[in-house]
């Protein structure tokens, strides 16, 4: 059940994000190998790697969680099964799935292996997680649709661990629930991958007019729950960040700048210069509309504001600037 402090759950796609979300204070990784991942184009590891990696963060009283989050077809069952029993015998913490069957079969072969229910089974309320512990999962991730009244819900009236996504890119569908890659390019999300269709540039149109040149994005903006999140932590166990396919300076920063948070109350590194998009405080908090959806992301410019120009020739700094660093005026304004 609940401990008194959640653990921060970092994503690791290679060798340098571990060791940058160790050193960040991370508590528990999740990673994919190369086989049923549904990040497919991550770098991801073998599982000899994966022993590696097992015993590195062992060492340093961190979990390790592999995804098998991918559905499985009948024929890949047996190789499936044999890699489940080659990660059992490196000592992984927990394995995150989201193919029932397998699920069923693995309770069945490994009882004493924990599994964790994935995001793609998109479990959103208080039934989903009832089913999830009658199913023998000890962990549901909750999908990002899932808001924080639900959440409470969940802790109440149901014994089972919660992890929570609190941070990085977000889908335009349900979690789970996507078939736009499927149906343009014949690459399931569902099988890891995913092409992102929703990150392409739209129009609204309607009878040859350009009804809303201004939306166009599907996608929404990225997740940071980085002001409430000391709340957030009181009702799950694990604290979840997205971003497997990213860099290690994005890892280091996002579970640094989430670790100070909730130790200290605040925090000091940058957010802001690791980010894709802007920031959305997620449908968790009941955020939608134009808070939710990216919007002229062409024009955004990323990055920390570190001054403002008062006026010719006079500039005034509110953050140190390093010598390589690169100023740019914001969207025209006189911040930079």
């Amino acid at each position: 059940m609940k401990s008194l402090i959640s653990e921060i759950l970092a994503p690791c796609g290679n060798w340098d994000m571990v060791k940058a979300s160790v050193r960040a204070g991370t508590d528990a990784i999740y990673l994919g190998t190369k086989e049923f991942s549904a990040r497919a184009y991550a770098e991801n590891f073998t599982v000899e790697d994966v022993k590696e990696v097992v015993k590195y963060c062992h060492l340093r009283n961190v979990k390790v969680y592999v995804t098998l989050n991918t559905l499985i077809k009948q024929s890949e069952i047996h190789k499936a099964i044999d890699y489940v029993n080659r990660l059992y015998n490196i000592d992984i913490d927990a394995l995150i799935v989201q193919d029932i069957g397998l699920a069923y079969l693995v309770n069945k072969l490994f009882p004493d292996l924990d599994l964790h229910a994935s995001t793609q089974m998109n479990i959103n309320n208080l039934n989903g997680a009832l089913i999830a512990k009658e199913l023998g999962f000890k962990r549901i991730v909750l999908a990002r649709e899932t808001d924080l009244e639900e959440l409470k819900n969940i802790r109440k009236n149901c014994d089972i661990e919660i992890e929570v996504f609190i941070h990085g890119s977000l889908c335009v569908c349900q979690s789970g629930q996507c078939l736009m890659s499927s149906l343009n390019g014949d690459r399931s999300a569902n099988r890891g991958r995913c092409a992102q269709p929703c990150r392409k540039d739209y129009k609204i149109i309607l009878a040859n007019e350009t009804i809303n040149s201004k939306l166009s994005y599907l996608s929404p903006k990225d997740l940071c729950t980085i002001d409430n999140v000391g709340e957030i932590a009181k009702y799950c166990d694990s604290l979840k960040i997205e971003g497997r396919m990213k860099s290690k300076e994005y890892v280091y920063s996002i579970v640094k700048s989430y670790r100070e948070k909730l130790d200290n109350g605040k925090y000091d590194y940058y957010l802001d210069e690791v980010k894709n998009r802007g920031f959305t405080k997620g449908l968790i908090n009941n955020t939608n509309g134009y808070n939710y959806v990216e919007l002229g992301r062409k024009n955004q410019i990323k990055g920390n504001t570190v001054g403002k120009v008062l006026g010719k020739g006079k500039i005034k700094f509110t953050k140190a600037v390093l010598k390589k660093d690169i100023l740019i005026l914001s969207n025209g304004k006189n911040t930079f």
